[in-house]
């Protein structure tokens, strides 16, 4: 059975008015056996909320048995900070952040959701709140609830910075600047340099070189607009392109990824309202790299 809410309701609600010859006891069974899903996604309390035009599922497999022994493994992320609204992970590169993933292997959002959902202590829900690029690592935040989500998208543009770290051909004319072009969207989300006009946004990155090799340079790379690709596009057009990013401007991979790495992001908490600072190291095959190929 597959259907999609009309108005807002928990999950028991819903599928009791949808599935009107079903015992309250079966439906609880449904939900606790991980045949339930909303949007994709495993749910296993009765009382989750569900929003207008959400599709709910109901599937013949028992599968919370599956998750859960998946989820009692060791974690293969690293957790950055936790607390009980918020928790941010470093996702690897070359993993898909959410949405669909190829050949069934489960997102890192994925991963990150059964995880949590099935431990031991203080199992909860979680929600992505900004996406990370597939090709890329780097700092990944989750809110324990959808309207803590909701939130911190509303104000990210406004109350976060965040600070990749790059690996870069050759050396920036100055060791600090800022680049300041106009970016334009082709199909299957290629981004382009090009002129001011009605389809173009300006994206502003402020640089500031970190180490300096032969023929590279370790760059930090603060984005003041928040445009898709923005970083990778502006290096490629000053002829600095990333280091195995082959979209854009450079010829070869030869560390296996693109050099571009999410280390630091610094916001407001949603409830306590502190400033919240989450760092992770530069990896480390950037720089070995550089070294070994001077």
């Amino acid at each position: 059975m597959k259907a999609k809410t009309k108005a807002p309701s928990s999950l028991f609600d819903f599928l009791k008015d949808t599935i009107g010859t079903a015992s309250a006891n079966r439906i609880r069974k449904m939900i606790k056996h991980g045949r339930v899903k909303v949007d994709g996604r495993i749910i296993l309390r009765p009382d989750e909320k569900l929003r207008k035009g959400q599709t709910v599922e109901v599937t013949r497999e028992k599968t919370s048995g599956k998750v859960k022994k998946a989820a009692s493994q060791v974690f293969p992320h690293k957790v950055l900070f936790e607390d009980k609204y918020l928790v941010a992970i470093e996702k690897p590169a070359g993993l898909l952040a959410s949405g669909k993933s190829a050949k069934g292997r489960p997102t890192f959002a994925q991963q990150v959701i059964q995880h949590f959902q099935f431990k031991k202590e203080n199992p909860c829900q979680t929600y992505p709140v900004k996406r990370l690029e597939r090709e890329l690592s780097g700092i990944m935040i989750f809110a324990k609830s959808e309207k803590l989500k909701e939130r911190l998208r509303r104000a990210w543009d406004n109350d976060t910075e965040i600070r990749y770290c790059a690996l870069i051909e050759g050396r920036l004319r100055e060791p600090e600047g800022t680049l300041k072009h106009f970016l334009q969207r082709k199909k299957f989300g290629v981004a382009f340099i090009g002129g001011k006009n009605a389809r173009s946004e300006q994206a502003i990155t402020v640089y500031k070189e970190l180490k300096r090799f032969t023929a590279y340079s370790l760059v930090e790379l603060r984005p003041k607009t928040s445009l898709k690709y923005q970083v990778r596009a502006q290096l490629a057009e000053v002829r600095h392109p990333i280091v195995g990013d082959k979209i854009y401007g450079t010829t070869e991979n030869p560390i296996g990824r693109i050099a571009l790495h999410l280390h630091h992001i610094s916001l407001n908490h949603p409830i306590t309202k502190k400033r919240l600072k989450i760092t992770t190291p530069i990896p480390k095959q950037f720089i070995q790299f550089a070294k070994n190929h001077a």
